[in-house]
């Protein structure tokens, strides 16, 4: 049998969503065109509607205090690991040390540093396996809006947007220029309100709407590979 979209052979109807279209064609499909071909089938829409089946806020927020909590405990157990911990302990002292300008240009080096480093290292993952260690654990991951699986150019494009506080951080560390670390605030305060729009019907925080992707069940995800 072929999909007259796509034109790939299947061995059977079950790989059919419509007599002549395939489910993975079907699913690009919009919501104006699927309701079209319910209406020539003379069948009722399932149910679930495509964005039913999107993560939404409540479950994303856990993924993110999951990975704010491991992200924590690396970023402490560098610190002892590499004795910064022993050193803030020793010249940090209360409150008055933070007005000593020396000590915290140093502390603020030191923990600067180390952010800058282990942040891509942890959530690079959401690049090479669709999913940061906190969704992983909830069985989560980052697919294409369609629920098909999204290349490695997506997640990577995902990933510089949903992190540019990061990117701008980083610049204004290598050239000394403020201006970044301002503008990078900006950039973030803008997304982490974006991601209050995944309390909408669509389920997709702002970084998920311009990089057209969206989190999923990973038992829901598609098999991009027979589009």
């Amino acid at each position: 049998m072929k999909c007259e979209i796509c034109q790939n052979d299947y061995p059977s109807h079950y790989y059919f969503t419509t007599p002549k279209i395939c489910t993975n064609c079907f699913n690009n499909l919009s919501t104006e065109q699927k309701d079209y071909y319910y209406s020539l089938m003379n069948v009722s829409k399932p149910y679930q509607s495509e964005f039913g089946y999107r993560i939404g806020f409540g479950l994303r927020f856990l993924a993110y205090l999951i990975d704010t909590i491991l992200f924590a405990i690396v970023f402490i157990a560098i610190l002892v690991f590499t004795g910064d911990f022993e050193w803030i302990k020793e010249n940090i002292i209360g409150f008055e040390s933070l007005q000593n300008p020396a000590l915290l240009k140093e502390l603020t080096s030191r923990l600067t540093i180390l952010t800058l480093i282990l942040t891509p290292i942890y959530w690079s993952t959401e690049i090479f396996l669709s999913a940061s260690p906190g969704k992983m654990v909830l069985n989560i991951m980052i697919a294409n809006a369609n629920r098909t699986q999204a290349q490695i150019t997506t997640l990577l494009f995902r990933f510089l947007v949903k992190h540019i506080t990061y990117l701008f951080s980083l610049l204004s560390f290598i050239t000394s220029i403020v201006y970044f670390e301002a503008i990078g605030n900006i950039a973030g305060m803008i997304i982490v309100l974006g991601f209050l729009s995944t309390l909408g019907v669509k389920r997709q925080a702002l970084h998920d709407y311009i990089c057209k992707t969206a989190v999923f069940k990973k038992t829901d995800i598609l098999d991009s590979e027979l589009i």
